[in-house]
């Protein structure tokens, strides 16, 4: 059984989602149930498989009586072997329901976060962390995440680290040359043009402002470059009046949000994410890689663990502004032949696809499962 905190999309809720679905159903009898009733947009529980079942508890409140009664019989009637909890509030509950149930479940927590930025947050944590001590088992993203919280001293009794991973047959560049050439006119952009792609919600964290900044630098040094930058999001007027401050218009294109991204990201030439915080293990990258783009990244959380600098991209100080212009000369001039395009794909496919996380989970429940009958016989 899945915890999450509620059905609107979220990195950590489409995790969920995939994994419910994804996991061996010979194997798994498969639920989830999202806390609160809170959707805002999309409902990311219409994604699951018809064998999924799905619940509510419609929690109202930080601590809900009626809705932990709603959780605990549901847990009794199914038999739960297994309680996933998506991040810190779903493991509150999880315990919390174990508690009441006085059920004799394995808790597991998948924690996608790393950098705490407010002093809330960071008060909130040193309330969850005795949640993640009563984990039987807690699920880091990525090694760099991990080690971030064994320095800071986050205390559990076992862990493992799964990557995040992609549908690499869905993430495949199958596009043509036409399909290409005639999404850059619509920007007009021509073929020829040497193209930067950014494809990330257009907040403050994903610092936009850094890359129009390294572009208007080497656009002053004489280079012609053209950017793509792909979603939406409450940065665009400000981002929008710094492409005109920096005399960028008609170099820089803003799509707007876009259900699918795969031809927008095959129509550029290399794909950057230039986060200053708050990217613990990035999809995005994966799927621009998968795509055969070379990914240029700021050396924030796992990027070093998905980018081999030189062989499928590179990394750079994140906020070093120089740094970032210079990579992506390096890049273009490196992926000349489309080699590291190439080695992109093939890191992807190699040690981050989707059947190879899931293959990961199925093992790592399971065992969690097989040790848990043996300490509760």
């Amino acid at each position: 059984m899945f915890f999450m905190i509620s059905q609107s999309v979220g990195g950590a809720e489409l995790h969920t989602i995939t994994l419910a679905n994804g996991l061996d159903k010979t194997r798994f009898r498969v639920s989830v149930i999202y806390l609160k009733n809170e959707l805002d947009g999309t409902d990311v529980v219409q994604g699951l498989s018809k064998d999924v079942l799905v619940s509510c508890a419609n929690v109202r409140r930080k601590i809900d009586i009626k809705a932990l009664r709603t959780l605990c019989r549901f847990v009794n009637r199914e038999s739960v072997d297994i309680l996933v909890c998506t991040n810190e509030f779903a493991l509150l509950y999880g315990w919390l329901t174990l508690k009441f149930s006085r059920s004799r479940v394995a808790l597991a927590e998948v924690f996608h976060t790393t950098e705490l930025r407010t002093w809330k947050a960071k008060l909130q944590m040193a309330f969850y962390r005795r949640f993640f001590y009563a984990a039987d088992l807690v699920v880091f993203v990525c090694e760099k995440q991990r080690a971030y919280w064994q320095s800071k001293q986050l205390s559990l009794r076992s862990s493992s680290v799964i990557h995040n991973g992609i549908d690499v047959a869905r993430f495949r560049n199958d596009f043509t040359s036409d399909d290409v050439f005639s999404l850059r006119a619509q920007f007009e952009f021509s073929s020829s043009d040497f193209v930067i792609g950014i494809c990330a919600s257009l907040r403050p964290e994903k610092a936009h402002l850094d890359l129009l900044d390294a572009l208007a630098l080497l656009k002053r040094q004489g280079h012609v470059l053209k950017c793509m930058i792909i979603g939406d999001g409450p940065e665009r007027k400000k981002i929008e009046r710094a492409i005109d401050a920096r005399g960028l218009r008609g170099d820089v294109a803003v799509t707007g949000f876009l259900p699918d991204v795969r031809k927008y990201v095959a129509a550029c030439d290399v794909m950057v994410l230039v986060s200053r915080y708050i990217e613990t293990f990035s999809l995005s990258a994966l799927e621009a890689m998968a795509l055969r783009k070379p990914i240029i990244m700021s050396e924030v959380g796992g990027a070093a663990e998905q980018v081999s600098h030189g062989h499928n991209g590179q990394l750079f100080p994140a906020g070093d502004i120089e740094a970032l212009a210079r990579s992506i000369l390096e890049v273009q001039m490196a992926n000349a032949d489309g080699k590291m395009g190439v080695n992109a794909r093939a890191s992807v496919v190699d040690r981050f696809s989707l059947d190879k996380m899931l293959m990961k989970y199925d093992q790592t429940l399971l065992a969690l499962a097989r040790r848990n009958k043996e300490w509760c016989p």
